[in-house]
């Protein structure tokens, strides 16, 4: 039995949706229904209500309700993620400052994540693939994000710095 590859080219109008901006010939890179273009960035809309969730049923402000950060036990100092949760749990109640205290980092993280968010969700709806959205992020941004991210961990522990998770 032979089984051969079909490779079917759905024009950008027959499909009722955009073309594909790196296809010359305006075809778009998936006809599939809106259900299968959607579903990442849908799925990761439902775990992260899931996790919101959760977060309101159990306050991670009660010491060891959300279990403990390894870097703090094994060296007593703050990891560039601590104090996550409880910033999380905190922006659900609204409370911008508190979240801010406990991890400023992950504070200004969130309106980004949510805008990228919406980009993914919007180029899945129109049938195109979240990697030509990467592909505009230059490299040196990441290894930038990755520096912040490590500084603000270093710098979290220095004596004298106000904000460290309570």
């Amino acid at each position: 039995m032979t089984v051969r590859q079909v490779t079917v080219t759905v024009r950008a109008s027959d499909a009722g949706m955009a073309a594909d901006e790196n296809a010359a010939d305006g075809t778009v890179v998936s006809a599939a229904g809106w259900f299968t273009r959607l579903r990442w960035p849908l799925a990761a809309a439902g775990g992260a209500g899931l996790g919101a969730a959760a977060l309101l049923l159990r306050d991670p402000h009660q010491r060891g309700s959300w279990g403990v950060c390894p870097l703090y036990v094994m060296t007593g100092l703050y990891c560039p993620a601590c104090g996550g949760l409880r910033g999380t749990a905190e922006l659900l109640h609204g409370n911008l400052a508190g979240a801010w205290a406990d991890n400023p980092f992950w504070v200004g993280c969130v309106p980004v994540l949510v805008v990228a968010w919406v980009v993914w969700l919007v180029l899945g709806w129109r049938g195109r693939s979240a990697q030509t959205v990467l592909r505009w992020v230059p490299q040196w941004a990441w290894w930038l994000l990755l520096g912040a991210f490590m500084l603000f961990g270093v710098v979290r522990n220095l004596p004298g710095f106000p904000l460290v998770p309570s």
